[in-house]
C-alpha cells in the first residue's frame, strides 16, 4: 500500500476510529479493539479487505438517520500490523497509536493450559489502558477567559 493511501486512512482513523485496550472478564486476561465508525459502508468493507477485522451494522438512534456500520479489528497481530502501517502519519491518535503497538508486542498473560505469567506484565497492561484511556481526555481546544 502506498504512503498516500496509507496517510489517507490515517487521518480517516484520526477522526473516526478509536483504539481500546479491554480486560477479558472471562479469563481475566486483555484483549485490543481497534475500530471504525461511520456511515459509510463501502469505505469500512475496504478496511476489511485491506487489514482484516469484521464489519457490522450498529443500532439507529433514530429512523431518520442513516445506518452506522463498525468496522472492528481484536485480533493483536492484525491490530498490530494496522497500528504499524498508519502510525507514523497519524496526529491526534499517535500518542495512542504507539502504546497499543507496545501492548500488541507483549506476551499473553496466560501461556498454554493458562499458567501465570509475569506477575509484573499484568501491571504493565494496565498502566498502558490507562494511559491510552486518559489520551482520550486530553481537550485540545482554547479556553477562554471569562
Amino acid at each position: 500500500m502506498n504512503s498516500n493511501t496509507l496517510a489517507y486512512i490515517a487521518g480517516y482513523f484520526d477522526g473516526e476510529g478509536c483504539i481500546r485496550i479491554v480486560q477479558n472478564k472471562r479469563d481475566n486476561g486483555f484483549g485490543i479493539h481497534v475500530f471504525i465508525t461511520n456511515t459509510h459502508k463501502p469505505f469500512l468493507e475496504r478496511m476489511k479487505d485491506f487489514f482484516g477485522g469484521t464489519v457490522s451494522v450498529r443500532n439507529k438512534s433514530n429512523e431518520n438517520h442513516r445506518s452506522i456500520y463498525q468496522w472492528r479489528i481484536s485480533n493483536k497481530k492484525a491490530a498490530n500490523n494496522f497500528l504499524k502501517q498508519i502510525e507514523p502519519y497519524l496526529f491526534e491518535k499517535q500518542p495512542q497509536a504507539k502504546l497499543a503497538i507496545n501492548f500488541c508486542e507483549l506476551p499473553d498473560l496466560y501461556g498454554n493450559g493458562y499458567k501465570k505469567a509475569n506477575p509484573g506484565l499484568r501491571e504493565i497492561k494496565i498502566d498502558l489502558a490507562k494511559k491510552i484511556s486518559e489520551l482520550k481526555k486530553i481537550d485540545y481546544g482554547l479556553k477562554i477567559e471569562e
